[in-house]
């Protein structure tokens, strides 16, 4: 799952940050970039929804990575008995 994720993470910004802005955004020009987005409203909103999607994407990676980093250190069954420790069955 973190794979894809992390697939979807670099995809996701690679479209938003360079394909999408080297077409709608003029350096030193706001009207030219703002005539630019009035025209490509289309390509603008699929770069709004790219952000969404990878803004998701990214979060969730980051709490899969911290979950693989925290697992290890659980001492306690969290669904059973919390009074129950399992120093043996530490681990993934």
């Amino acid at each position: 799952m973190a794979g894809w994720l992390y697939v979807v993470t670099i995809a996701g910004g690679l479209f938003a940050e360079f394909y999408v802005a080297g077409k709608l955004i003029v350096s030193s020009d706001a009207k030219a970039t703002a005539a630019n987005i009035l025209a490509s409203e289309a390509l603008f909103r699929m770069a709004t929804v790219s952000e969404i999607v990878l803004g998701a994407a990214s979060w969730r990676l980051a709490s899969c990575a911290k979950y693989q980093i925290v697992a290890p250190f659980r001492m306690w069954n969290l669904q059973g008995d919390a009074s129950q420790t399992h120093g043996s069955d530490v681990g993934p």
